[in-house]
């Protein structure tokens, strides 16, 4: 990550990572420099329960993403001891992937993880 000055509160936020044209997120314009401190300690605990992790996971990940690697999807699905997991990729989405061409295809996978697991 850069170095960030000491004086600095606030980062310009990512917002609206959509392949789809004319489709905006709803987000903050800015990000609190304290916030990034906070979500990497947040990061590294999970990724230390992750082998904890037994119940059915559905992962859904673009496979273009400019906010979070796609790789870290991949990842996550390695280390969870589930056996009844399933990473779907998609491949017409960014970041935000349910406002995004995919919408339909993670609609569809969401309703069918929640038929077999309820």
């Amino acid at each position: 990550m850069a170095e960030i000055e000491e004086d600095v509160r606030f980062l310009d936020a990512i917002g609206s990572d959509i392949k789809k044209p004319g489709v905006e997120e709803l987000a903050y314009e800015k990000t609190p420099v304290k916030s990034i401190g906070e979500i990497n300690q947040l990061m590294k605990q999970v990724r230390e329960k992750l082998k904890e992790v037994e119940v059915p996971t559905l992962i859904l990940v673009s496979e273009e993403d400019h906010v979070v690697p796609p790789r870290n999807s991949q990842d996550i699905y390695e280390k969870i001891k589930s056996e009844d997991k399933k990473l779907v990729q998609l491949s017409n989405s960014y970041h935000v992937a349910t406002l995004d061409h995919d919408q339909d295809l993670i609609i569809k996978e969401t309703l069918n993880f929640i038929k077999d697991y309820s």
